[in-house]
């Protein structure tokens, strides 16, 4: 590959062909470019690219190229489209009459929200929301994804429009990077000791300061046994002795589990 890393275009408004493919440019601006009638940048780093007031473009390729999402709705006369080798969050063709289309049928793209709920149109600049259709794994509302799990993928179809006339669908499997989990604190607040009455010691939910998980909370008790303590198989003891016991609160979507300290 070449060993070019910057082009600027800017100052040639008469440039009609431009070929840039296998060097190593990170970013191309061809918005002044309006007599552009051919663009051909495969297998370069570039990650977006805006043809939208290229209004003569007739063949572009793409193709090979880090480019998470392509808007041609502004490039009527285009008849040969080549972006294979990508994997864009979305494609717009609009109405579009390519002769030549080469693009992939899915895609996988990655993303790291930082909470619950993200704006994919600020996820992936240029993406319409209105033309998502969501098959699995979260849920979209107007611009906003949400009910999203760990280690689950949201997968959705795009509808980009359509190209002679046909309708043309990408499927996209949307990777998202959530932040790891954060780790739970449990500690049992209630003093325990009591006299022996036949009655088994109460310890509740309430008596527990919880930070982290809403997980279920359990409870293991065991016995003393000379130098050893054994588990109890029934949920509370009823019979003299030294007990002890530990608290579990089982792990959610965002917190570790926790044992506390013995009590």
């Amino acid at each position: 590959g070449s060993g070019i890393t910057n082009l600027d275009v800017s100052s040639s408004p008469a440039l009609t062909r431009l070929s840039c493919s296998g060097t190593g440019i990170m970013e191309l601006d061809v918005r002044n470019n309006t007599s552009l009638q051919e663009l051909r940048c495969s297998g370069t780093m570039l990650a977006s690219l805006d043809v939208n007031r290229n209004g003569n473009l007739q063949v572009l390729n793409c193709s090979g190229t880090l480019l998470d999402g392509l808007d041609v709705t502004g490039n009527p006369l285009l008849r040969e489209l080549d972006c294979t080798a990508t994997s864009p969050a979305y494609l717009d063709l609009g109405s579009a009459g390519i002769g030549l289309l080469s693009r992939p049928m899915a895609s996988a793209v990655s993303y790291a929200p930082g909470g619950k709920t993200f704006d994919i149109t600020g996820a992936f600049l240029g993406i319409r929301a209105d033309r998502i259709h969501i098959l699995s794994g979260g849920t979209l509302d107007g611009n906003i994804l949400s009910g999203y799990k760990r280690g689950i993928p949201v997968i959705y179809e795009y509808s980009c429009g359509t190209n002679n006339q046909n309708e043309e669908i990408l499927t996209v499997t949307l990777n998202l990077d959530l932040p790891p989990k954060t780790d739970t604190s449990v500690s049992i607040e209630k003093d325990l000791d009591k006299s022996y009455d036949g009655m088994p010691v109460s310890l509740s939910d309430s008596d527990l300061i919880i930070s982290g998980s809403a997980g279920a909370v359990t409870y293991q008790w065991e016995k003393a046994n000379g130098s050893a303590w054994e588990p109890l198989t029934s949920v509370l003891p009823t019979e003299a002795g030294s007990y002890r016991v530990t608290a579990h609160v089982e792990a959610d979507e965002d917190y570790n589990e926790a044992y506390s300290e013995p009590k």
